[in-house]
Parts: structure tokens; C-alpha cells; sequence
């Protein structure tokens, strides 16, 4: 029979880096799952693959488990499996150390870096099945501070440690 098709799940597709992997694997056959919080933008996204088959929008916010698991479920549902999830989903709150409140730095680590966490968790028995691979969308943040860019900072470093344990954790599976 036909090869199965390969699906990867996509977060924060509606815009960037994600929104243009999104475009490059709908353009290399894959079928892609395409999630973000931004409905119009995820819309736009889809009217311009115009390939109503190769493309599931799942509108949720990466750091809502119950609808990320809910996302998660309806791929198994679908396609019966899931080969790649991309955690690209964040944004960056910028402000000098003063300016910025503690609260900010929280709401900075929500989709930065929970939000990544909270997708990885709902991916990983689907991709326990498939052997499948998980990616995280870094940042040159991650590797050096720059001013004003502290909260930003501190959720990109920590993706990075994030990443590093669970390459090797990983590696068997």
C-alpha cells in the first residue's frame, strides 16, 4: 500500500519561524497540525496552502494542558499517529529590570517555557508509538543576555536546559 503520510504538530504556527516551517513541510507533503492562539492569523495560514487535506488548524493556547491533551487526541483520532511536534510557540516581553515587575517575568515563562513543556508532554505518547522527534524553537537569547531582554533571556536559557536533559534522556526512544 501507499507509505503512510507524516504528521507534524506545529505550535505557535500563526506567525515566524513556525509559520513558515509550517509552510515548508505542507510544501514537502507532510500533513501538518497547525496550533496558535491566533484564529485569523491560523485562517490566513490556511486559505494560503489552499490543501484542505494536508492541513488541521487546532487553535489553543500552548499552556492550557487540558487543550493541548485535547489537540493531542484528535491527531490519534485523524491520523492515527504523530512523527514530529515543533515547539515554537512564545513571545517576548521586553523591559529593562526595573521596569518590568515580577508578574512579567511569570507570564514571560508561561508560553516560553511551560508552554513548551505542556506541548511536549501532550506529544510524547503519540510520539513514544511513532519514534518519532521533538524540536524546540530556541533563540540566540538562549545563549547570551542582551539589555532590556532579561525575562525573554531567562525563558530561553531555560529551554535550553530543558533540551539538553531530555536529548540525552531520549536518546533510546
Amino acid at each position: 500500500g501507499m507509505k503512510q503520510q507524516l504528521v507534524v504538530w506545529i505550535t505557535g504556527a500563526s506567525s515566524g519561524m513556525g509559520r513558515d516551517l509550517a509552510k515548508q513541510y505542507l510544501q514537502d507533503g507532510y500533513q501538518v497540525v497547525a496550533t496558535a492562539r491566533r484564529h485569523p492569523l491560523l485562517e490566513e495560514l490556511s486559505e494560503h496552502c489552499q490543501t484542505e487535506g494536508q492541513l488541521l488548524v487546532a487553535p489553543a493556547d500552548v499552556s492550557d494542558e487540558a487543550a493541548m491533551n485535547s489537540v493531542a487526541q484528535k491527531i490519534a483520532q485523524r491520523y492515527g499517529r504523530l512523527d514530529i511536534v515543533i515547539a515554537g510557540a512564545g513571545y517576548a516581553v521586553y523591559g529593562t529590570f526595573e521596569e518590568l515587575a515580577v508578574q512579567d517575568y511569570r507570564r514571560q515563562l508561561e508560553p516560553n517555557l511551560f508552554g513548551v513543556i505542556v506541548t511536549l508532554k501532550a506529544a510524547l505518547p503519540l510520539l513514544r508509538q511513532s519514534h518519532g522527534q521533538a524540536a524546540i524553537i530556541g533563540s540566540v537569547s538562549g545563549h547570551i543576555g542582551l539589555p532590556r531582554r532579561s525575562a525573554y533571556a531567562v525563558s530561553k536559557f531555560a529551554l535550553r536546559g530543558l533540551a539538553e536533559s531530555l536529548r540525552v534522556e531520549w536518546e533510546p526512544y
